[in-house]
């Protein structure tokens, strides 16, 4: 009877043992898994935040006799952001659409968002002032034209003097920190459509970011 106690106790081990590596393999194999699945997830969040941003953009034009709002500008004796102008206007009603969910940055600032404005600076080429408006009827090419793009901590910068904003960063990919992990990011271009681009697509200043002046 000990015998037989002991040899059913030690099947239970080598049992047990056994449960714990068929646990270990499929944590191995899942692990990666659900990061992959959450990675594609933030991706299609983003992608659609960024689209619900575009369309905003493009309703205030059209509600605006076609031109875009500035990236900076006075409205009703204060000095409000193209975003904040957006929302206050009623074209953006939750604030999360300006935040990619895959960005890291951890900020608290209502200034911080995912997104970085690209319309106004192409009015001006490389010197465009804050305040500069573009409208949709100058546009030659709205499906090659970038609107917007995702840059970490877009803030109120744009793509002005010198080359501020997220065209200097994204045309000197030193500087990039992108939200994802696979060396690209989402753009949506002036006909309100969102394309993923990787680095190399738009490190040409001449790929979208100045308006009319698009080269192959």
């Amino acid at each position: 009877m000990v015998s037989l106690l002991r040899k059913q106790s030690a099947f239970t081990l080598i049992e047990l043992l056994s449960v714990i590596a068929i646990v270990a393999i499929l944590a191995a194999i899942l692990i990666p898994v659900v990061g992959i699945v959450r990675q594609k997830a933030a991706l299609a969040g983003c992608k659609s935040n960024i689209r619900q941003v575009s369309m905003a953009l493009l309703t205030y034009a059209q509600d605006h006799k076609r031109a875009f709002p500035p990236v900076v500008s006075d409205f009703k004796g204060r000095g409000y952001a193209w975003s904040n102008l957006l929302q206050n206007q009623g074209y953006i009603t939750d604030t999360g659409v300006y935040r990619c969910p895959g960005d890291s940055l951890n900020t608290t600032e209502s200034s911080c968002r995912s997104y970085a404005y690209c319309v106004t600076a192409m009015t001006g080429g490389l010197q465009a002032p804050a305040e500069a408006v573009t409208r949709l009827s100058v546009v030659q090419n709205p499906s090659r034209q970038y609107m917007l793009t995702e840059w970490h901590d877009a803030g109120n910068q744009w793509q002005g003097p010198s080359w501020s904003g997220a065209a200097q960063d994204i045309i000197s990919p030193a500087s990039v920190s992108p939200s994802h992990t696979d060396g690209g990011r989402h753009f949506s271009f002036m006909d309100g459509h969102v394309e993923w681009r990787t680095m190399e697509q738009c490190s040409s200043q001449w790929s979208g970011w100045v308006l009319n002046d698009i080269r192959e």
